[in-house]
Protein backbone atom coordinates (compact mmCIF):
# COMPACT_ATOMS: atom_id res chain seq x y z
CA UNK A 1 0.00 0.00 0.00
CA UNK A 2 1.16 3.52 -0.68
CA UNK A 3 0.84 6.92 1.46
CA UNK A 4 -2.45 7.10 0.51
CA UNK A 5 -3.80 3.88 1.10
CA UNK A 6 -3.81 3.13 -2.52
CA UNK A 7 -2.47 -0.57 -3.64
CA UNK A 8 0.96 -0.15 -5.40
CA UNK A 9 1.56 -2.55 -8.30
CA UNK A 10 5.45 -3.08 -8.99
CA UNK A 11 6.43 -3.97 -12.36
CA UNK A 12 9.63 -5.86 -12.88
CA UNK A 13 11.76 -4.41 -15.33
CA UNK A 14 12.50 -7.50 -17.35
CA UNK A 15 9.75 -10.14 -17.67
CA UNK A 16 9.50 -13.28 -19.70
CA UNK A 17 7.63 -13.27 -22.94
CA UNK A 18 3.80 -13.81 -22.38
CA UNK A 19 2.77 -14.32 -26.11
CA UNK A 20 5.37 -16.34 -27.81
CA UNK A 21 5.10 -20.46 -27.62
CA UNK A 22 7.92 -21.44 -25.17
CA UNK A 23 9.40 -23.97 -27.56
CA UNK A 24 10.29 -21.06 -30.20
CA UNK A 25 12.02 -18.40 -28.24
CA UNK A 26 15.60 -19.63 -27.11
CA UNK A 27 15.38 -20.32 -23.02
CA UNK A 28 15.40 -17.18 -20.86
CA UNK A 29 14.06 -14.91 -23.77
CA UNK A 30 13.23 -11.63 -21.99
CA UNK A 31 11.82 -8.47 -22.75
CA UNK A 32 12.41 -4.67 -21.72
CA UNK A 33 9.94 -2.67 -20.42
CA UNK A 34 10.13 0.25 -22.97
CA UNK A 35 10.24 0.51 -26.68
CA UNK A 36 12.20 -0.74 -29.93
CA UNK A 37 11.88 0.61 -33.44
CA UNK A 38 12.90 -2.58 -35.68
CA UNK A 39 13.58 -3.32 -39.47
CA UNK A 40 12.72 -6.51 -40.88
CA UNK A 41 13.41 -7.52 -44.25
CA UNK A 42 13.18 -10.45 -46.83
CA UNK A 43 16.99 -10.74 -48.30
CA UNK A 44 20.08 -8.21 -48.03
CA UNK A 45 18.85 -4.76 -49.57
CA UNK A 46 15.08 -5.89 -49.84
CA UNK A 47 12.05 -4.70 -49.02
CA UNK A 48 12.42 -2.88 -45.13
CA UNK A 49 9.67 -3.11 -43.12
CA UNK A 50 9.49 -0.55 -40.36
CA UNK A 51 7.49 -1.13 -37.29
CA UNK A 52 7.31 -0.51 -33.71
CA UNK A 53 6.73 -2.60 -30.15
CA UNK A 54 7.87 -2.57 -26.47
CA UNK A 55 8.08 -6.43 -27.05
CA UNK A 56 10.52 -7.41 -29.64
CA UNK A 57 11.04 -11.33 -29.05
CA UNK A 58 7.11 -11.43 -29.64
CA UNK A 59 7.09 -9.11 -32.32
CA UNK A 60 9.42 -10.59 -34.50
CA UNK A 61 7.90 -13.96 -33.56
CA UNK A 62 4.33 -13.26 -35.11
CA UNK A 63 5.99 -11.70 -38.18
CA UNK A 64 7.82 -14.91 -38.82
CA UNK A 65 4.86 -17.22 -37.89
CA UNK A 66 2.66 -14.83 -39.63
CA UNK A 67 -0.29 -14.12 -36.88
CA UNK A 68 -1.49 -11.43 -38.92
CA UNK A 69 -1.83 -10.90 -43.00
CA UNK A 70 -0.17 -7.76 -44.21
CA UNK A 71 3.10 -6.35 -45.33
CA UNK A 72 5.50 -8.54 -43.97
CA UNK A 73 3.41 -11.61 -44.73
CA UNK A 74 2.75 -10.29 -48.27
CA UNK A 75 6.88 -10.03 -48.85
CA UNK A 76 8.19 -12.51 -46.78
CA UNK A 77 9.82 -10.06 -44.88
CA UNK A 78 10.73 -12.48 -41.52
CA UNK A 79 14.66 -11.47 -41.24
CA UNK A 80 14.73 -9.19 -38.12
CA UNK A 81 18.03 -6.59 -39.94
CA UNK A 82 17.83 -3.87 -37.76
CA UNK A 83 16.64 -2.49 -34.25
CA UNK A 84 16.73 0.38 -31.59
CA UNK A 85 15.46 0.57 -27.86
CA UNK A 86 14.00 3.32 -26.14
CA UNK A 87 13.53 4.13 -22.85
CA UNK A 88 9.28 4.25 -23.46
CA UNK A 89 7.11 3.15 -26.09
CA UNK A 90 6.23 7.15 -26.97
CA UNK A 91 10.06 8.20 -27.65
CA UNK A 92 10.11 4.98 -29.97
CA UNK A 93 6.50 5.98 -31.84
CA UNK A 94 8.15 9.15 -32.63
CA UNK A 95 11.30 7.55 -33.83
CA UNK A 96 9.41 4.84 -36.09
CA UNK A 97 7.27 7.79 -37.95
CA UNK A 98 10.58 9.76 -38.18
CA UNK A 99 11.90 6.69 -39.76
CA UNK A 100 8.97 5.82 -41.85
CA UNK A 101 9.76 9.16 -43.93
CA UNK A 102 13.58 8.28 -44.04
CA UNK A 103 14.54 7.06 -48.10
CA UNK A 104 15.38 3.75 -48.29
CA UNK A 105 19.09 4.89 -48.55
CA UNK A 106 19.16 6.25 -45.44
CA UNK A 107 17.82 3.04 -43.88
CA UNK A 108 20.14 1.29 -45.77
CA UNK A 109 22.83 3.10 -44.17
CA UNK A 110 21.09 2.66 -40.34
CA UNK A 111 21.02 -1.17 -40.69
CA UNK A 112 24.48 -1.43 -42.58
CA UNK A 113 25.77 0.22 -39.72
CA UNK A 114 24.32 -2.18 -37.10
CA UNK A 115 24.55 -5.23 -39.23
CA UNK A 116 26.75 -4.93 -42.19
CA UNK A 117 25.71 -8.65 -43.76
CA UNK A 118 22.15 -7.92 -42.99
CA UNK A 119 22.24 -11.38 -40.62
CA UNK A 120 19.19 -12.39 -38.66
CA UNK A 121 19.91 -10.80 -35.49
CA UNK A 122 16.89 -12.23 -33.76
CA UNK A 123 18.84 -14.73 -31.59
CA UNK A 124 20.93 -12.05 -30.80
CA UNK A 125 18.13 -9.53 -29.61
CA UNK A 126 19.43 -10.22 -26.01
CA UNK A 127 23.22 -9.45 -26.68
CA UNK A 128 22.99 -6.34 -28.79
CA UNK A 129 22.69 -3.31 -27.46
CA UNK A 130 21.44 -0.40 -30.01
CA UNK A 131 20.37 2.44 -27.66
CA UNK A 132 18.95 5.68 -30.02
CA UNK A 133 21.42 8.48 -29.16
CA UNK A 134 19.51 11.97 -30.75
CA UNK A 135 22.28 13.94 -32.81
CA UNK A 136 23.65 16.70 -30.34
CA UNK A 137 21.67 19.53 -32.23
CA UNK A 138 18.49 18.21 -31.23
CA UNK A 139 16.40 19.69 -28.08
CA UNK A 140 17.68 18.26 -24.77
CA UNK A 141 15.00 15.43 -24.19
CA UNK A 142 14.76 14.06 -20.28
CA UNK A 143 14.18 11.07 -21.36
CA UNK A 144 17.49 10.24 -23.29
CA UNK A 145 19.79 13.11 -21.46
Amino acid sequence: MGDDGAAVVRVPFLVRHPRACPEDLPAGRLTRMGGFVYMMSDKPRGVIYTGVTSDLPGRVWEHRNEVKTGYTSKYNAKILVWFETHPNIVLAIQREKSLKRYLREWKIRLIEGLNPTWLDLYEKIDMIENPFRPHENTRHWPHYN
